[in-house]
């Protein structure tokens, strides 16, 4: 699925890429890979517990 402001995203992310300091670039992945983790095991939970109601 195509997004319209595609094309122009790559440019900004590479301009903010350069002027950031790479432990600020670090530690934002690093806080993105542990929001993700913290989602997925959330919906991980969620699902296995829907899933204990409707065999009950």
């Amino acid at each position: 699925m195509r997004l319209l402001g595609k094309k122009s995203a790559p440019e900004q992310v590479v301009s903010k890429v350069e002027h950031a300091d790479v432990k600020t670039m670090v530690a934002s992945g690093a806080t993105a890979l542990a929001v993700m983790g913290a989602v997925t095991a959330a919906s991980a939970v969620v699902s296995s517990l829907r899933a204990r109601e409707r065999r009950a």
